[in-house]
């Protein structure tokens, strides 16, 4: 991990129904960040109301594997019939970490949700 290096990291963040592989969506990379700001909207394919949305957070390693940065889930009731917009808690960060999300989800009328 750059941490490791320049104390900061290049994250991207994963965000899924659980289940459902064909939903999968990546942030892009922001290179060289603690704090970063992704600024991404994007249809989820296979949402459906009583669905919950998972994500992760990585450290993008070029030439090794990436390193979990922390989880996060949004539940089903806090996402329909209405919408989500605030923090979630990241979770698996590792000792004296404390990091959340900035999620905003949408809920549209034919259960197609967006991030």
């Amino acid at each position: 991990a750059d941490w490791a290096v320049n104390g900061l990291s290049d994250p991207y963040c994963v965000c899924e129904v659980p289940g459902k592989p064909f939903s999968r969506i990546l942030t892009p990379v922001v290179q060289d960040r603690l704090d970063p700001e992704w600024n991404y909207t994007r249809e989820i394919c296979d949402w459906e109301p009583g669905d919950s949305l998972s994500f992760a957070v990585f450290d993008k390693d070029y030439g090794k594997k990436d390193d979990l940065l922390g989880r996060a889930t949004l539940a089903a009731e806090r996402i329909y019939p209405f919408a989500f917009d605030g923090e979630i808690p990241l979770f698996d960060q590792g000792k004296q970490r404390q990091g959340t999300l900035i999620v905003k989800v949408v809920s549209d009328s034919t259960g197609k949700d967006q991030e």
